[in-house]
């Protein structure tokens, strides 16, 4: 094999989502009013070689403890011109993280949606910017705690699409991504989708301020199959500005026309006002009977310090499930139509909610009333 050959190794994803029940319920839990769902969500890759993921994850523990017995080691910064990542000399788990070419062409891609992809595919041969993928960085993208979290998180959405879709009446689907990035959990679903419920026509309107980010998006969903204009569109959005500060967007797609509405990766980039502000206009969005789904890094996941000054990830807002419920609350929505699902791994909660039909919310108001003019008299 010449030096210059690319190896693309095969790998197989597990098949983990039966249907209709999507979501393997470990146990059941009540946090500040919420319910919380502990799952069990394959990630795809854990029986590729456990003994390595094993390893490389207490390499990585071990790594995050020297972390914050040294708050002096500065985390990574960016070359303004190549993106590359500057290590602090000191810091050695980022000296550690960063060794090879591959893995500093891979932080030369942070924070962009581009940076995820090759934690959503491992198996791939080479980087979004073309640069090989190395033996050694393709063991972080499959078996290290953030990468897995990364895909258990979008195994949940899936398993959440599915519910959707087997209860919408109709054939039409129509999905809204928020900050979709590359788009790759929502096309993976979509796939399902029409996998599991080929008379289902789901219709997704991907919106991302990244135009490179839309334009991969787009050359991901022709590959899946899925026609431009007919099966999705791409919408360039600031949401900051279309979402938060105006209702544009909403207006622009039509209240309570989708019945599927995610914001799978950007809650934590969002301080709380405005991630409450976003969360209320998307559940403005979502039709009744539709539903809500967020993700949201944890505080109390592994490795924090090391996602954070190893890698140098920018600025995020882990949040406990305390304050996602009053992140949810503060947005206007009933409690009880929400449940938080959190995998194994513990990196992330994906919360769902639900979008009652108003005459069911006038039911229950009016079965409400009734109880309380029972107990009058």
């Amino acid at each position: 094999m010449s030096p210059n050959t690319i190896h693309r190794p095969s790998f197989e994803r597990e098949a983990t989502i039966p249907v209709p029940e999507a979501i393997d319920v470990l146990r059941e839990d009540n946090v500040a009013g919420m319910r919380i769902e502990r799952v069990r969500a394959s990630d795809g890759f854990e029986a590729h070689n456990p003994e390595r993921r094993e390893a490389l994850q207490e390499e990585m523990d071990e790594w995050d403890l020297q972390l914050r017995r040294h708050p002096e080691w500065q985390m990574p910064q960016q070359d303004s011109e190549t993106r590359l990542p500057i290590v602090d000399p000191a810091n050695k788990a980022s000296a550690w993280f960063y060794a090879t070419e591959s893995q500093q062409a891979w932080g030369a891609l942070m924070p962009t949606a581009l940076a995820l992809y090759p934690l959503q595919r491992p198996e791939s041969a080479s980087l979004p910017n073309g640069v090989p993928i190395d033996e050694r960085s393709r063991e972080f993208f499959m078996h290290s705690i953030d990468a897995i979290g990364i895909r258990t998180r979008a195994e949940i959405m899936t398993g959440l699409s599915l519910q959707s879709a087997a209860k919408q009446e109709g054939k039409d689907l129509k999905w809204v991504s928020i900050a979709c990035g590359a788009a790759v959990p929502v096309l993976n679903a979509v796939s399902q989708i029409k996998e599991e419920f080929p008379d289902k026509e789901p219709h997704l309107k991907l919106v991302d301020i990244d135009p490179n980010a839309l334009a991969f998006a787009k050359k991901l969903a022709e590959e899946h199959g899925l026609e431009e204009g007919r099966d999705f569109t791409t919408r360039r959005s600031n949401i900051f500005k279309e979402l938060h500060a105006r209702d544009t967007l909403v207006q622009e797609i039509g209240p309570g026309s989708a019945q599927m509405v995610d914001a799978l990766g950007i809650f934590e980039y969002l301080p709380d006002n405005v991630a409450s502000s976003m969360l209320q206009k998307m559940h403005q969005l979502a039709a009744p009977g539709g539903s809500v789904v967020i993700g949201n890094m944890l505080d109390d996941r592994r490795q924090l310090d090391f996602n954070r000054r190893a890698v140098g990830w920018p600025k995020i807002y882990p949040r406990s499930l305390e304050e996602l419920t009053e992140l949810v609350t503060s947005a206007g929505i009933d409690i009880n139509t929400v449940t938080a699902y959190i995998p194994e791994d513990g990196v992330y909660a994906v919360i769902s909610i639900e979008k009652p039909y108003p005459e069911l919310s006038g039911q229950k108001a009016l079965l409400g009333n009734m109880g309380q003019h029972a107990v009058d008299h």
